[in-house]
């Protein structure tokens, strides 16, 4: 009887595994809300004038001041940012000359800003060219190559391990210039549902993994980047995040109608699907178009908000008080999407198991009990 009991609990069990929103994006976010609000585009940026008077500004300082190691980076990021690769990259080539004659322990963390912005700058250079002379003409993608690995070297946990992303990402590219190495389907090399074969991130790393490409995206200059989401979509969707992966197949949806692809220069090239596991689907792809416009009318307001200040002469990097008066907008709450009819169905049948299965016992229970005692057994009228 008990074993009877028993498994007519058990059977409704997979219905209560799925039953507890365990695929909704409510649960699925949690721990990784900061991935949710870089994938909608809730993360800071700046206008390019931003950037220009932080350029003249540091510009001047070396002039008067060419020891001034930082500057260069910032001088460098300031061009990159602005779409200026060759000055960048020029600007790397003045802080080279500065460390080559400095004792190379004293300056071991600057050799490495320097690479890492070196590699950056000229993977961003060959990124932007048009796809012909892009695919005519690897040399930048190479030379990128080559900084990051050694920026790695000089310092491996830099960035939260964000450059290891970048990385796998500029090698993967590249050898997609050698018909001898196998094309991975993306380049940390996991499908939505398995790790590939013979290459790519194990389980144990996607975390990390989901870390350092939000770090891209939000810190670097992927918020654009077919390959950079594609990837993330894999992993969080190998990960069990569904609705997280349906959100990121959104933002994909969103960059290949503006125009964006892939940068893998072999032109079969496909990506991957994400988020055919989610539930409610047209809920969360609602939930991402409301948050998206919120989104952008947010970056709106915070560039409107810095031209204002630009005009008076005032930047974040010589005014303490700049943000001050700046109030920042509350994050759309994630949705509640309702129980499907069949899944309340589940959730019914679950409950009179679960009753039906206490009152067995509990007769069982009190047959024993009487038989003990020497009295009549209960009758069911």
């Amino acid at each position: 009887m008990k074993g009877v009991v028993f498994s007519l609990i058990l059977s409704a069990l997979p219905a209560a595994a799925c039953i507890w929103d365990r695929d909704t994006l409510r649960e699925e976010a949690k721990g990784r809300l900061d991935t949710v609000k870089v994938i909608t585009g809730w993360f800071d940026r700046y206008p390019p004038r931003y950037y220009e008077m932080r350029l003249e500004r540091v510009a001047k300082e070396l002039e008067s001041d060419p020891g001034k190691l930082d500057l260069y980076d910032d001088a460098g990021v300031a061009c990159d940012r602005l779409g200026r690769f060759d000055e960048a990259i020029v600007w790397m080539e003045k802080k080279r000359a500065v460390l080559d004659v400095r004792p190379s322990e004293d300056v071991r963390m600057d050799r490495y800003r320097y690479l890492a912005n070196l590699g950056s700058f000229l993977g961003n250079r060959w990124a932007t060219r048009p796809a012909e002379e892009r695919n005519a003409d690897p040399a930048d993608l190479k030379a990128a190559v080559d900084c990051i690995a050694e920026a790695i070297r000089l310092n491996p946990d830099a960035h939260f391990g964000r450059e290891k992303y970048q990385l796998m990402l500029f090698e993967w590219l590249l050898n997609g210039f050698d018909d001898a190495k196998a094309a991975l389907p993306n380049f940390v090399g996991v499908f939505p549902t398995r790790r590939i074969e013979g290459g790519g991130l194990a389980g144990s790393e996607w975390e990390d993994a989901e870390s350092g490409l939000a770090g891209l995206i939000h810190l670097g200059s992927a918020w654009e980047s077919v390959d950079v989401f594609d990837a993330l979509g894999s992993v969080v969707q190998a990960d069990g995040a569904s609705s997280v992966s349906l959100l990121v197949e959104s933002r994909l949806r969103e960059i290949e109608q503006e125009g964006g692809r892939s940068l893998y220069p072999v032109e079969s090239h496909v990506r991957v699907r994400h988020g055919d596991f989610a539930r409610h689907s047209p809920e969360l792809r609602g939930w991402y178009e409301e948050t998206r416009s919120i989104a952008r009318a947010r970056e709106q307001s915070r560039i409107d908000y810095q031209e204002a200040r630009f005009k008076e002469g005032r930047h974040p990097d010589t005014d303490p008080d700049f943000w001050s008066e700046w109030e920042e907008r509350e994050f759309p709450a994630l949705p509640r999407t309702p129980l499907p009819l069949f899944e309340q169905v589940r959730l019914f049948l679950l409950l009179v198991a679960i009753a039906v299965a206490s009152l067995v016992g509990w007769l069982i229970w009190r047959k024993k009990r009487v038989l003990r005692m020497g009295g009549p057994s209960p009758q069911i009228s």
